[in-house]
């Protein structure tokens, strides 16, 4: 029962980084007002800094418990 969930944190994890990243990207390359950029910016990294670390630990304690 572990082994399954630990490796949906680390992929939600992996996926909320991923899509944060990528959201920070598409809105500073589309948006031509720098206040609108930096919104989108800050709301993206509350996203993908949480995700960042869920992919971390989880990844660390699958290979730690070997798991995998």
């Amino acid at each position: 029962m572990l082994i399954p969930a630990l490796k949906a944190l680390h992929i939600l994890g992996v996926i909320a980084w991923v899509g944060g990243l990528a959201a920070v990207t598409f809105a500073a390359a589309t948006s031509l007002k720098p206040d609108v950029a930096s919104a989108a910016r800050a709301a993206a990294l509350k996203i993908a800094i949480p995700g960042m670390l869920l992919a971390w630990l989880g990844g660390l304690a699958i290979f730690a418990l070997g798991l995998d």
